[in-house]
């Protein structure tokens, strides 16, 4: 009998990973036409791969309706922190006209960086609940 995977296990796996994935494949992309660049790209394209189908391959607990909220505001949390960086990276465009960098190359990362969040976020919610209880 296999042994069943933890919401929060499966939500590291699933967010985090591919998260630093596409990290990678963005890093990966800003160096392209280099062979070590490119082939970090390939290898990351394949861990984000895995880790997005894995978790459905995998036998889970069933998410309570505490982990489901938590995964909710992990995720509102994850798209501010992308549209605050999508901001940042279009103001800082519009100011120095110097920064020209592609889309191809931001855009994986900030993806990226959302999903690391997501899980993180997810992570400590989680663990330690909702961060306004700590004050």
């Amino acid at each position: 009998m296999r042994k069943e995977w933890k919401v929060k296990s499966v939500i590291l796996l699933s967010q985090f990973s591919v998260g630093l994935g596409w990290i990678c494949i963005g890093i990966g992309n800003l160096f392209k036409g280099v062979p070590a660049a490119d082939g970090i790209s390939g290898v990351a394209l394949a861990v984000v791969f895995v880790c997005s189908i894995l978790p459905y391959r995998l036998r889970q607990e069933e998410p309570d309706e505490m982990a489901r909220q938590h995964l909710e505001k992990a995720q509102a949390m994850g798209y501010t922190v992308v549209s605050a960086c999508l901001m940042t990276a279009y103001a800082v465009g519009l100011l120095w006209d110097g920064f020209a960098v592609p889309f191809q190359v931001m855009a994986p990362i900030f993806f990226g960086v959302g999903c690391v969040v997501v899980g993180l976020y997810f992570s400590r919610l989680e663990t330690r609940g909702e961060p306004w209880q700590d004050w």
